[in-house]
């Protein structure tokens, strides 16, 4: 609805692997605090989880549950940093604090629309707001989710705009050609 506006889009570098475990607890607390008891087995810190097999059925407890069999190295899942791509929670936990931090970027910027999907996301409002938009939000997500954004992968794209008022590192700024 407004061509003269730019739009920048977003990929975090690895953040599954990245974000800050202390950030996501804290989301998780306040966005789905039913789940903490499920995350808490498969990522608290001093919790390593225990899963077997007993006739086509799996099991899995906490490493103290007296009802599990004896620990073998094999049926032991370890997991220390970031979350694991397929678990059920690894989405949800990664995303949160991103999402949080997003959405104080927006609420101090009534103009601008911010739309994300895990983590991508496209911001969008008039030339030097965008840009000074996204460069906080670099800054928030850093200090906030612990990630940064790949920047190989940054693009910035408006129908109508001055794209010389975009940076030169992004691609499709004047610059970049």
């Amino acid at each position: 609805d407004a061509p003269e506006h730019h739009t920048v889009s977003d990929d975090l570098v690895a953040m599954y692997q990245h974000v800050d475990r202390h950030k996501s607890f804290a989301a998780l607390r306040r966005h789905r605090p039913q789940l903490l008891p499920l995350a808490r087995f498969f990522y608290g810190h001093d919790s390593p989880s225990r899963a077997w097999f007993d006739h086509s059925l799996i099991h899995a407890t906490a490493p103290a549950s007296p009802s599990a069999p004896p620990a073998t190295d094999s049926d032991c899942l370890y997991s220390c940093t970031g979350y694991r791509q397929g678990c059920c929670l690894s989405t949800l936990m990664a995303m949160l604090p991103y999402h949080d931090a997003l959405a104080q970027v927006q609420r101090e910027r009534p103009t601008l629309r911010v739309v994300c999907a895990a983590d991508d996301a496209y911001f969008n409002d008039a030339g030097c707001r965008v840009y000074e938009a996204f460069g906080d939000k670099e800054l928030r997500v850093a200090a906030d989710v612990g990630c940064t954004s790949n920047q190989k992968k940054v693009k910035c794209y408006s129908p109508a705009g001055d794209m010389r008022l975009a940076p030169s590192w992004m691609d499709g700024s004047a610059a970049s050609g």
